[in-house]
């Protein structure tokens, strides 16, 4: 009788894997319960990822609870994701860290595209963050993004939250622009799609003159760094000479000025700094 139920669990642990194909807004999913294997490859920019979320995070959590005692590995491969995918991704890993005390053996991979260090670094903070040692790799190749092979750089849009910015990189229009509080979660996480939007640009608008602007009205340490790895990215891709940076500040906002001019006296690209004007009528 003991053997028959053993046999009974085993098998339903066992059932048929769960794979959720990858489409222009949302990542691949595999959960192989045969191998002890998760991996989610790819981006996620849905507007409305709630559902889509919820359901991998309850199934990953059901997963590892399955399997305490038992070594699971889970590879991240991700391009970028959103502000409700970052955080739906630290949910996650929170769950993760709550299986791993319970006794699950986990170990996560987080792969990054060679070459691409701000990506390195975003996986560091998601570590750092949920408190799990990562595994880093790097491997070349599109990461699992699809739009990746296009020659076409497309607009760039991601509408402002109460703690991210409205940013607009539009090429064609030649309009790039950063607008309100900059503080999510995972800065990092959240920035890593501008840094390779900028970095896919830069590949191929080699000597085309643009202005940046910036007009953050709150921007914590964890987002400058971000902001400097945007500028550090215009230096190592020699377009120093082509950038102007458009930093604007409020008349009392002594800090955000200050932040400018800090940014200035580092790297090399020409600083315009202007001030906010309210109209009234």
């Amino acid at each position: 009788m003991h053997s028959q139920i053993t046999h009974f669990l085993t098998f339903q642990k066992n059932m048929e894997n769960f794979v959720k194909k990858a489409t222009s807004h949302s990542p691949h999913v595999l959960i192989d319960k045969n191998k002890n294997f998760i991996e989610i490859s790819g981006k996620s920019i849905l507007e409305d990822s709630k559902k889509f979320w919820i359901d991998i995070i309850k199934r990953v959590d059901k997963f590892l609870n399955q399997r305490i005692n038992e070594e699971v590995t889970i590879s991240l491969r991700i391009s970028y994701l959103n502000t409700s995918a970052t955080k739906a991704l630290l949910k996650m890993l929170q769950r993760t860290k709550k299986a791993i005390k319970k006794g699950c053996k986990v170990e996560i991979i987080w792969y990054y595209p060679e070459g691409e260090d701000y990506m390195l670094e975003t996986g560091i903070d998601y570590s750092q963050i949920s408190n799990i040692p990562f595994e880093y790799k790097s491997e070349s190749g599109n990461m699992g993004d699809e739009d990746s092979d296009s020659d076409e750089i497309k607009k760039l849009y991601l509408t402002r939250t109460d703690d991210t910015p409205e940013i607009i990189l539009d090429p064609k229009k030649g309009k790039f622009l950063f607008s309100g509080n900059f503080w999510p979660i995972n800065s990092a996480a959240y920035f890593s799609q501008v840094l390779k939007w900028f970095d896919s640009y830069f590949k191929q608008n080699q000597s085309t003159e643009i202005t940046i602007e910036f007009k953050f009205d709150y921007l914590n340490t964890s987002s400058e760094k971000q902001v400097a790895r945007l500028f550090s990215l215009i230096e190592s891709s020699n377009q120093s000479k082509n950038v102007t940076v458009k930093w604007f500040y409020e008349e009392d906002d002594l800090t955000m000025f200050e932040d400018g001019m800090r940014f200035e006296t580092v790297f090399s690209m020409k600083f315009e700094f202007l001030e906010n004007i309210n109209e009234f009528f």
